[in-house]
């Protein structure tokens, strides 16, 4: 080194910053801050049996056509297909799910977890009936009678449950946060019916929650590694509070507490799948009916969402279709703060395992629920519907403040 070359000030300013220059390099590779919007709370509604063209511009359902006008609606949004498949509009070989269980299935899980229509062939279901279909949704030469069919929208026999597989509230709990369901009429959460305790009634149905499968009614033996997809009994409430008659023990409901009183929403779980009854969810009523319960009961979630960094979804779960027949678009809105997501019309082709993907990504668990889903199934369909575990792309909005990716 020659002398003029070595003066000591500059030298260790220069060390300062080469030292500086490998900081910053070494930081660059951990983890950096996510852009991914995390809403403080998201409600996800569930509504039944019709197609968007039923709803949009429907005269009957005024708050519903408010919400389209004001959130971010998939104009291409679908149910998802038996056996699945990622949605080709127009496809016929493609059948929607049906009936209604399969669907909420996969919304909840990304897999129909077996549950297949009434009238597919089933070797394994404790069901009889006409199979117009093979187990694959191939059309048979003729039907077959007294053969074992799909579950359908009958009850999931008690040996096979509670389902052990990755599902959204496991998912949620796992990365932190808390989740729960809320199905209006629900008599308590251990009840294990398939409807109401009236059988009169038509209120209730078990088909429409799925969180219960996932929850240990029976005290049946679990498998450790399979315990962390076990659902909490807590996870399983009523719209309202409820009381289990052979405990005792009080349950909160979506807006009020285990006593019955109003509490606000920033108490809800972080995630909250809500299930109207049949009156209310346009199954067994008009869509007026349904317009109303909604106007009445989410669109104070919808406006203080607005204001509270939160989100609320709103999706059938499945077309107004033929039973078999290609699927045609279902109703899907998203709304929340207008810096986080857009307002406008999306034609972006999804399922409802785009929407599920969705909502795992905001609270961070969707590389471990895409993981631990990959290791639970094995078949075409499953390799097909683990391609298809993607979020939504444009709706929501990322985060300004979050530091780019290298």
């Amino acid at each position: 080194m020659h002398a003029a070359e070595y003066t000591p000030g500059r030298n260790i300013t220069r060390l300062r910053a080469a030292c500086l220059l490998v900081a910053v390099l070494l930081a660059g590779c951990g983890p950096q801050p996510s852009t991914v919007w995390r809403p403080d709370h998201t409600v996800i509604v569930v509504l039944e049996n019709r197609s968007a063209s039923q709803v949009i511009g429907n005269a009957e359902a005024p708050y519903l056509n408010a919400l389209v006008k004001t959130g971010a609606l998939l104009e291409s949004a679908y149910a998802a297909t038996t056996p699945y498949a990622t949605v080709t509009p127009g496809d016929p070989a493609q059948l929607a799910a049906r009936p209604s269980q399969p669907n909420y299935l996969y919304l909840f899980s990304a897999s129909n977890q077996g549950v297949l229509p009434g009238w597919f062939e089933s070797p394994k279901s404790p069901y009889l009936g006409t199979a117009t279909h093979s187990a694959e949704g191939k059309k048979l030469p003729a039907p077959l009678h007294s053969v074992p069919v799909g579950t359908g929208n009958r009850l999931v026999p008690q040996d096979l449950r509670p389902f052990t597989t990755p599902n959204l509230g496991a998912a949620i709990i796992a990365a932190g946060a808390s989740y729960a369901s809320f199905s209006e009429s629900l008599p308590y959460p251990a009840y294990d019916g398939e409807g109401d305790l009236d059988p009169a009634h038509d209120f209730y149905r078990r088909k429409h929650n799925p969180t219960i499968n996932w929850i240990n009614l029976s005290k049946a033996a679990v498998p450790a590694a399979a315990q962390r997809f076990v659902l909490p009994l807590e996870t399983n409430l009523g719209f309202l509070n409820t009381v289990d008659p052979g405990t005792g023990h009080r349950y909160r409901g979506f807006a009020v507490d285990a006593d019955g009183q109003p509490i606000g929403y920033e108490q809800l779980p972080t995630v909250s799948l809500v299930v109207p009854n049949e009156q209310n969810d346009a199954h067994s009523n008009s869509l007026a009916a349904a317009d109303t319960w909604l106007a009445t009961h989410i669109r104070p979630y919808a406006d203080w969402a607005r204001a509270h960094n939160s989100l609320l979804i709103v999706t059938f779960d499945e077309d107004g279709a033929p039973n078999i027949g290609p699927p045609a678009p279902i109703l899907t809105v998203l709304v929340g703060p207008p810096q986080r997501v857009a307002v406008g019309r999306f034609r972006q082709t999804v399922d409802h395992l785009n929407v599920l993907a969705t909502v795992l990504e905001c609270y961070g668990a969707l590389d471990g629920f895409r993981s631990d889903f990959q290791a639970a199934f094995d078949s075409p369909q499953a390799r097909r519907a683990y391609a298809n575990l993607l979020p939504l792309t444009q709706v929501l909005r990322p985060l300004e403040d979050a530091a780019p990716a290298p």
